[in-house]
């Protein structure tokens, strides 16, 4: 019993201390946020003339994902975050899809943990269709991966971001470890013009002991001129296993205009190569979507998007309609 008593005397001492020590330290109440959408969704697959799916299916998992975030203000102009988020992977399994904690100041930031990829995020701003082809093979750029490592974010001047960010143990399964994948970017906005660019290398030995080296790259631009939003974006990839090489090259062109503040239509086109069982094949994408909202935080949206591989070797044909709700 006296040795119950004191190890409460002592909690109790200790968190007196601690209160002391964090009197100027101010939490935030954590927000939850995410989005849960409901989509009915025909897809057919082809590949070369030979149709590998043609399926009608609910989906209520591929774009739906529920985090929390919050923040604690700290000394010296200091912010601590944190950021937690659960979603659905490719096989349709619950993960946890982020565990983030990062330090901010007004000049820059660091981030550590199952972290989203600095440079998907900016360039998610370019691709304008939201949820609507999220988790498909037509995302596009409007899906932001995550990666395990750290980022280093610098705002040395308004409206300007730079980044490196260290990671590779997102591919722990091809033989990836932390370090091996490293990638750059930067943002700017100027004079209403949204620019991005990205880079990064991935430089490791995969688990058969072949030698891999990815590299990717790209640039986009945006603008807003009244109710149309329009970008461009280029991307570049080139993917080495053992002797066995890939290069990829892609041009994309969007475009969203509010007809008014409820409803938005969506347009996409890109040209250039996919890589399809290890070879680079030339193809074209058309992606067409409307968005109602219903509601101040509920939209419902429906979507057309096609790929044709050159010389019949494939297609793959979607189309959706569905509700998201955003919170």
């Amino acid at each position: 019993m006296k040795k119950t008593i004191l190890t409460l005397a002592v909690a109790a001492a200790s968190f007196g201390a601690q209160a002391a020590t964090l009197d100027q330290v101010q939490i935030e109440a954590p927000e939850l946020y995410g989005h849960v959408s409901v989509m009915a969704d025909k897809v057919e697959t082809v590949e070369g003339k030979t149709t590998l799916k043609d399926v009608t299916e609910i989906d209520v998992k591929r774009a739906t994902e529920i985090g929390i975030a919050g923040t604690v203000a700290l000394n010296h102009g200091l912010v601590g975050t944190y950021d937690v988020a659960t979603g659905f992977d490719a096989k349709e399994k619950l993960e946890l899809t982020k565990l983030e904690a990062g330090l901010e100041h007004e000049i820059g930031a660091v981030y550590v943990g199952k972290i989203d990829s600095r440079a998907d995020a900016a360039l998610a701003k370019f691709d304008v269709f939201g949820e609507v082809f999220e988790g498909t093979a037509f995302e596009g750029n409007g899906t932001v991966r995550t990666a395990e490592g750290l980022a280093f974010v610098a705002n040395p001047i308004a409206d300007l971001e730079l980044g490196l960010q260290f990671s590779g143990q997102e591919r722990a399964e091809e033989g990836a470890e932390l370090g091996d994948i490293t990638a750059i970017h930067a943002a700017y906005t100027i004079h209403g013009v949204d620019l991005a660019a990205h880079y990064s290398v991935a430089d490791f030995t995969n688990a058969s002991d072949e030698k891999v080296e990815d590299t990717q790259m790209g640039a986009a631009a945006g603008y807003q001129y009244a109710d149309l939003y329009a970008s461009v974006a280029f991307d570049k990839a080139e993917y080495n296993v053992g002797s066995t090489k890939v290069e990829t090259d892609r041009f994309t062109l969007n475009a969203q205009y509010d007809i008014n503040a409820d409803l938005a239509v969506k347009a996409g086109f890109a040209s250039g190569d996919y890589a399809v069982m290890g070879e680079a094949i030339e193809g074209t994408e058309f992606r067409l979507a409307a968005e109602y909202a219903l509601a101040k935080n509920v939209a419902a949206h429906a979507g057309y998007a096609k790929y044709d591989l050159d010389g019949d070797k494939g297609s793959d044909e979607l189309l959706t309609a569905g509700l998201t709700y955003r919170f």
